[in-house]
């Protein structure tokens, strides 16, 4: 990996962070330091306000932690949020972050080309002088621009090093995510995801030798991949030495956790060494909302809608599952359509009706078949809150990861009239959500949206 610049982004410091290689051996400095490392943040923007004076930077997600499926990570991209006690044009500070063990990690050295602050009367910023007199502590951001590798999670410590000592800084952890190999109910989760990912691949090489280890995951095996040299994640060995020694790391973190890239749940991506392919294009989904179309059309019978969104999970998007199980049994008394478990801890059990079916009276009341969805689904919950140990453990469902258990009905087409939807709307007002055939089309309208523009 070579080495490059990070720019700091910054109306008063502007700094260069340098990636270095040196080893500092001082004795610790009495003195408190002139910089503070505040952590790294998700995203940090510069607003322009209204007022020069109300030019300010937006950080989001500031943290001293990150939590990453994926090791070696690299920290390309990443924003570091830094404080300088009365900065001056010229000066440079370099921070070394060490791991546990005392190894060296990366350095990260700031030149800083200008400082400024605004001027009230001139309403402007303008430049500080070698002589101004002290104005206390600034702000600035630092990103770091090329892949420097954190080989494993640990706990690294940050130090400000110069000719005449070293100072501690703070401490900052890697944390590794972990998870197991994921399911048929997950698999189905991950597949209603719009923005899902289908294959992430990570290629590491060592820039002196050449030696390269290029590995994948995926919602399955990928054999024209593995003919390019990749290796399936779950096989790689112990660990990966280049040829010259430069380069080495522990392939465990990788095993246990590189498919999980694939679910976007963490915040940010961690998969800033790697490239992915996404599960779904726009023509793919233009083709799927046809096919669902004409099934609705032509009033498909329940259990062909069944089979098709078991095929198409990507039509319960506006669930946000983490499971999805199609025909879940609920004890020995019930079998619904399909269950979802969403990332509010919510159980959703859902009932599918035909599309051709009446949903209101010409009084703008609930039609008789339409209630029997509904008490059925009724009956569901009662029946899973009067034995939830049980109904859950068959599903193999943990009972923590359930918070609440709701109903949800998918029947027919939206009424024409806005007195219809409102009528349908105050009866669908407790634990049971109703939603139309035309509800899950529309969805699928501003999923080809997003997809096109991400």
């Amino acid at each position: 990996m070579q080495d490059q610049n990070a720019t700091a982004k910054t109306v008063a410091v502007k700094s260069t962070a340098e990636l270095t290689g040196e080893t500092v051996e001082t004795a610790q400095s009495e003195h408190a330091p002139r910089v503070a490392i505040m952590g790294w943040c998700d995203r940090a923007a510069r607003i322009e306000g209204p007022h020069p004076a109300l030019t300010h930077m937006n950080i989001q997600g500031l943290t001293c932690s990150r939590v990453s499926y994926l090791f070696p990570l690299s920290l390309r991209g990443i924003t570091f949020l830094v404080s300088l006690y009365n900065p001056k044009a010229g000066e440079s500070f370099t921070v070394q972050f060490r791991y546990s063990d005392g190894a060296k990690a990366f350095d990260i050295t700031m030149n800083l080309a200008k400082s400024q602050l605004f001027d009230p009367e001139r309403q402007e910023y303008v430049d500080l002088n070698a002589g101004t007199e002290a104005h206390g502590w600034y702000f600035v951001t630092t990103q770091v621009a090329n892949d420097v590798l954190i080989t494993k999670p640990d706990t690294l410590n940050a130090f400000l090093t110069s000719p005449t000592g070293e100072q501690l800084l703070g401490s900052f952890n890697f944390i590794h995510a972990s998870l197991p190999p994921y399911s048929a109910d997950q698999i189905a989760a991950l597949r209603s995801d719009p923005l899902a990912r289908r294959i992430i691949r990570v290629r590491y090489s060592c820039t002196e030798c050449g030696a390269k280890l290029q590995t994948y995951a995926g919602l399955e095996r990928n054999k024209a991949l593995e003919d390019q040299g990749y290796c399936w994640f779950a096989e790689l060995g112990e660990e990966f030495h280049c040829d010259c020694g430069k380069l080495s790391f522990a392939l465990q973190y990788m095993r246990s956790g590189l498919h999980g890239v694939l679910s976007r749940s963490l915040t940010p991506d961690d998969q800033a060494a790697g490239d992915y392919i996404r599960l779904y294009e726009t023509t793919k989904l233009e083709d799927d909302s046809r096919q669902f179309k004409a099934l609705l059309d032509r009033n498909a019978p329940e259990e062909v809608l069944q089979d098709f969104l078991e095929a198409h999970p990507i039509f319960f998007s506006r669930f946000s599952a983490s499971r999805l199980i199609p025909k879940p049994k609920i004890l020995t008394k019930y079998v619904a359509d399909f269950a979802i478990l969403n990332q509010r801890k919510e159980l959703q059990l859902i009932e599918i009706e035909k599309p051709g079916i009446r949903l209101l009276t010409k009084e703008r009341q609930i039609t008789a078949d339409l209630q029997h969805a509904v008490t059925q689904v009724t009956d569901w919950i009662q029946e899973v809150n009067d034995h939830r140990t049980a109904v859950l453990s068959s599903l193999e469902i943990d009972l923590k990861e359930v918070a609440v258990v709701r109903g949800v009905v998918i029947a027919g087409k939206s009424p024409s009239d806005d007195e219809g939807a409102r009528a349908l709307r105050r009866t669908f007002s407790g634990e049971v959500d109703f939603y139309t055939y035309d509800d899950l089309l529309r969805d699928i309208t501003e999923i080809i949206r997003r997809v096109a523009n991400a």
